[in-house]
């Protein structure tokens, strides 16, 4: 299980991404591919399934659970339909479809 990181400062902060992602262990989570640090604030997480998740720049905890619970109740065709989650706002998550 690797992680490809991207980004100016990337190395400096994925331990900080890693520890918060060792929360989530048993979850969709441990199926990420790349993860890519932006304007050196903010994580763009790529996921095996193609999907790319935009993180909090704040909060990423709170941004990957609420990715959780808003996966948790999506069946398999709408997932596949999904090309990103913008969840940066913590109250709302934006789906762009493919």
């Amino acid at each position: 299980n690797f992680i490809i990181f991207y980004g100016s400062q990337s190395l400096k902060k994925a331990s900080l991404l890693i520890e918060t992602l060792n929360l989530f262990k048993n979850a969709e989570l441990n199926k990420i591919i790349e993860a890519e640090y932006i304007n050196e604030r903010r994580w763009n997480i790529i996921l095996s399934n193609d999907i790319i998740l935009y993180l909090s720049e704040k909060d990423i905890e709170v941004s990957l659970r609420n990715y959780i619970k808003l996966i948790e109740k999506l069946n398999v065709s709408k997932i596949k339909s999904i090309k990103s989650i913008d969840l940066r706002n913590n109250e709302k998550a934006i789906i762009n479809l493919k």
